[in-house]
């Protein structure tokens, strides 16, 4: 079994030693009995587990080479939003320079959750376009787990405002 989309504590077992001994008669008759041996080796993002199974007649006559099966995989799930994503900041009364700021990276990452755990990161692009009159920025975030997955669509933030402030007298000290 290849491609499995699992962490490495989800990795599905092999068949069980009754499923393998039933695929197997003697000459003689009698039992066959089967053990196994599991070999895990890599991390959530890549992994693969191998079963190697030892199979005996009643007179310990033993399968060689051993039969072996193998399972791969790894972590292809991006992670998940599981707390409440922000609003759009709308109608800032601001001048461009002064916009607020979206969410920081590590408020974005602890909105999510990854199947197999470990850390999410987040960087953020910021995009202005307009002018102190009317302005907008867009905030695209990239948020990925441990194994490189990446949440898609990219989730977004706007903040959008302008000077809405008229003009105050500024007299002269004296």
């Amino acid at each position: 079994v290849t491609n499995v989309n699992a962490c490495l504590a989800n990795a599905p077992s092999g068949p069980t030693d009754a499923e393998i001994a039933r695929l197997y008669t003697d000459a003689c008759g009698g039992a066959i009995t089967v053990t196994h041996t599991t070999a895990p080796s890599g991390t959530d993002c890549s992994w693969s587990v191998v079963y190697t199974y030892t199979i005996k007649d009643k007179c310990n006559n033993v399968v060689a080479p051993a039969p072996v099966f193998t399972v791969s995989g790894g972590d292809k799930t991006a992670p998940v939003l599981t707390g409440i994503w922000p609003a759009n900041i709308t109608g800032v009364n601001a001048c461009l320079a002064d916009a607020p700021s979206g969410p920081s990276d590590a408020a974005i990452a602890a909105l999510y959750t990854d199947g197999c755990g470990g850390t999410i990161s987040v960087t953020h692009t910021t995009t202005p376009s307009g002018a102190d009159c009317s302005w907008s920025v867009l905030y695209t975030y990239t948020v990925k787990d441990k194994c490189g997955n990446v949440v898609t669509p990219q989730p977004v933030l706007y903040v959008t405002g302008g000077d809405r402030t008229p003009p105050v007298i500024t007299l002269p000290a004296g």
